[in-house]
């Protein structure tokens, strides 16, 4: 009898549930609240298609996380009609997907600055502009977008939409190398840090920090780091290459127990 109670009263609330959910405003991370309740007490009340629709909905009602979430889908589009073009009165337009990155992009939003920033770049759907290109990535890597923060020491490093300084290209690459969740950004910034220090003679130590850089990339898979890392080997002693070895070691012993935000604003 108590069973029987019990489902009948879960089925009840499975009732009041369905008939609130799609009164309740989308609002939040995609309307955090929706998703939850949907996940955990309805898993069947959201079809992918009222999903899409809630996305929308929320990006309608001014959340730029879902206004660059609705982006990224619209611009996914876009990229694969390039490749097999849509059925007629199906196009999804590149001008469409732009509109909704702005909007995310004027209320701050790190990942819409820097989408926004690959398009003036590259020229892509717009009028390429290296100079509002620098000046939104810097934007975007200001708030600890990992890809901005690597494409900021790339910028500075090779003098594109700013004056080249390779103080600084250091200083963007060291953030970046820290980004372990974004492996592949990581990985390259730490390429490239081996790749300056490699072929600058600024400090005594220069070419044993360029192995460390080149021996933490190649750890994790970077071909082209490995082999620097070879040629310097030819250059250094054998106690030269321990001492770059024990630094790598500390350098990422100290990655995994910093306490201090990855997200603070460049000196510059």
């Amino acid at each position: 009898m108590k069973r029987r109670l019990t489902l009948q009263a879960i089925s009840a609330l499975s009732v009041l549930l369905a008939m609130a959910l799609p009164m309740a405003p989308a609002y939040g991370e995609e309307g955090t609240h929706f998703f939850k309740l949907g996940t955990i007490f309805l898993p069947r009340a959201l079809t992918p298609e009222k999903m899409v629709a809630l996305r929308h909905e929320a990006a309608e009602q001014g959340d730029p996380g879902a206004q660059f979430r609705w982006a990224e889908r619209l611009y996914k589009r876009v990229k694969q009609q390039r490749a097999m073009p849509a059925a007629k009165g199906r196009e999804t337009f590149f001008e469409e997907a732009f509109f909704w990155y702005v909007q995310a992009a004027d209320q701050g939003h790190a990942g819409a600055q820097r989408r926004i920033a690959d398009f003036h770049a590259t020229g892509e759907g717009i009028t390429r502009d290296p100079n509002k290109s620098a000046h939104l990535y810097r934007l975007s890597a200001d708030q600890g977008d990992a890809r901005a923060e690597l494409r900021m020491g790339v910028l500075n490093e090779e003098g594109l939409g700013l004056p080249a300084n390779l103080e600084k290209a250091i200083y963007w690459y060291e953030r970046a190398a820290r980004r372990v969740a974004f492996a592949k950004v990581a990985n390259v910034a730490r390429y490239r840090l081996g790749k300056i220090l490699a072929t600058t003679r600024q400090k005594k130590n220069t070419l044993i920090d360029a192995y460390m850089w080149f021996d933490l990339a190649a750890k994790k898979g970077h071909k082209e780091a490995d082999m620097e890392r070879l040629k310097i080997e030819k250059r250094l002693s054998l106690a030269q290459i321990v001492k770059a070895k024990k630094q790598a070691r500390q350098w990422t012993k100290g990655l995994e127990s910093a306490q201090e935000p990855l997200t603070k604003k460049s000196p510059w």
